[in-house]
């Protein structure tokens, strides 16, 4: 019998009408994940949220989480099929323990969902940043699109005997999870070349335009390019 050996996790948030724009980019990128991370005898654990309130949703996927690392997604976004690949690349390459990918708020103006911490521990929207940087250090960033470290949560519960994702009053359970990972000086980072959209209700009407402008374009590229030699 041959023992495959669990990579990493990647867990969903709970949601009672996913997308099929949301369905269709998840099926995509765990097949290509696949076949394209993955080693002979390794593989890609997946799970789900039962909990639909967002802090125990996301204690839940820590909680059976296995390998390596946790991907979270948020079930109303959509992305390309080399989501998984692309944030691990730049996690590897830049040493990052924390990383997420860049998408944007629902409603107006539309900003990241990043920011970054003031002196006293406020909340600071992110603005303007370099265009040629790959990936960047910054305060409280969404889980909509979020890569950890299993290690990461496992410090945060030894060291302040706290969930990773319990509220901290003021903030969302993402939030509260990049402040403690503030207080305990573990870097989170943003990868701005990873994109991901939300589907909400303004764009849903433009799901064929995002999938035209950046899930087609992925794709065309990922088919140009030679076979994987791993």
């Amino acid at each position: 019998m041959v023992h495959k050996r669990a990579i990493g996790t990647i867990g969903i948030m709970w949601n009672d009408n996913d997308p099929r724009q949301f369905t269709t980019s998840l099926a995509q990128m765990l097949l290509y994940s696949q076949s394209q991370i993955c080693e002979k005898h390794e593989y890609i654990h997946f799970n789900w949220a039962k909990a639909s309130y967002h802090e125990l949703g996301r204690t839940e996927l820590v909680e059976n989480a296995i390998g390596d690392w946790l991907l979270q997604l948020d079930c109303d976004h959509i992305f390309a099929p080399d989501l998984l690949e692309r944030l691990l690349f730049y996690k590897k390459k830049h040493s990052c323990r924390v990383l997420s990918g860049l998408y944007c708020y629902k409603s107006p103006p539309y900003g990241p969902v990043a920011n970054l911490w003031s002196p006293d521990g406020h909340v600071l929207p992110l603005g303007a940043w370099d265009p040629n940087l790959e990936v960047i250090e910054i305060g409280p960033v969404g889980g909509g699109v979020l890569l950890a470290d299993l290690a990461v949560f496992d410090e945060i519960k030894r060291e302040m005997k706290q969930q990773p994702f319990h509220i901290i009053q003021g903030f969302s359970e993402d939030y509260s999870f990049c402040r403690r990972c503030r207080e305990l000086k573990i870097p989170v980072h943003l990868a701005l070349r990873v994109e991901s959209h939300h589907l909400g209700p303004r764009h849903a009407i433009h799901a064929g335009e995002y999938l035209e402008r950046f899930v087609a374009p992925m794709q065309r590229e990922m088919a140009s390019m030679p076979p994987s030699s791993a």
